[in-house]
């Protein structure tokens, strides 16, 4: 994605994708010049392909792991399916202060992928 930004960098320079590009991607904030654009479409607005994740997992520590993906409106099926991608399925009954923190965000990752925005 990188070899693909068009700005004001500098040919050969990385571009680190910092929270402020992360966010004009999501669509949670505007660009004051120029414009977004994805497959060729410019972005407006919310982008529905957006996901979010915090830094730190965010996860309830009074549910268990699959407690935290079962918000209302979310696919039960759905979110074993995806501890099963994850590689958590064995933990599903496990409560965050039980696991490692890779799997906490692993956890987290899976809920991200879950939800809608």
């Amino acid at each position: 994605m990188a070899d693909r930004l068009a700005g004001s960098h500098q040919q050969g320079q990385p571009v680190l994708l910092q929270s402020t590009l992360l966010r004009l991607i999501a669509g949670l904030e505007a660009p004051t010049a120029g414009e977004i654009t994805m497959n060729e479409q410019k972005l407006s607005g919310l982008n529905q392909q957006a996901r979010g994740m915090f830094q730190d997992d965010r996860l309830l520590p009074w549910k268990t792991v699959l407690g935290n993906l079962l918000m209302p409106g979310n696919d039960p099926d759905k979110a074993k399916r995806l501890l099963a991608r994850v590689g958590l399925e064995e933990y599903a009954d496990a409560y965050p202060a039980n696991l490692s923190g890779g799997q906490r965000q692993r956890a987290a990752l899976a809920r991200a992928l879950l939800s809608s925005p």
